[in-house]
């Protein structure tokens, strides 16, 4: 977590309590814009940095998720991780749901054919609850390997890749 919250050394929450035209300086060194939804988001994260950290193997990889989680109190926080919300797989839209927030209306999106044949806004999201065995690690890895022969786009989570990688 300390790596998603910092650029150069320095905390950006603590960059931002620095003069103005520094705070542009490190900015600039870090090649991003200090008015940037990622700086803002980053900044709020840091502020509720020594909280966070206390609770960071709950926490997901995902630092946008942490950023909804950041603007909450500490006590909502606390709920959330009583009722197992708060989780290394929580993603903002899980978050919202068992927040009661409504999905905010999106447009439909389109599903027909591109010129090559393939598909668009179509796919799927697997969450496994616990690590799995040995026989069924094997056949998501194979999974992914073939998966990976297609033209598509595939994104595993850094914890499925962590576990990988002890095994």
């Amino acid at each position: 977590m300390k790596s998603v919250y910092r650029f150069g050394g320095m905390p950006v929450c603590e960059a931002k309590k620095l003069k103005e035209s520094e705070f542009h300086k490190f900015c600039e060194i870090v090649g991003m814009s200090g008015s940037s939804s990622t700086v803002q988001k980053l900044t709020k994260i840091g502020e509720k940095y020594e909280y966070l950290i206390g609770h960071a193997e709950k926490l997901p990889a995902n630092w946008t998720t942490v950023y909804e989680l950041s603007k909450l109190t500490e006590e909502k926080i606390e709920d959330l991780i009583d009722r197992g919300v708060v989780n290394t797989s929580l993603i903002a839209a899980d978050l919202n749901t068992a927040l009661g927030k409504t999905p905010k209306a999106k447009g439909k999106k389109n599903v027909a054919p591109v010129p090559n044949g393939n598909f668009e806004g179509l796919g799927f999201r697997v969450h496994l609850n616990k690590s799995p065995d040995a026989a069924t690690a094997k056949k998501i890895k194979s999974l992914i390997a073939e998966l990976k022969k297609f033209d598509l786009q595939l994104e595993v989570g850094s914890t499925l890749e962590a576990f990988f990688e002890t095994k």
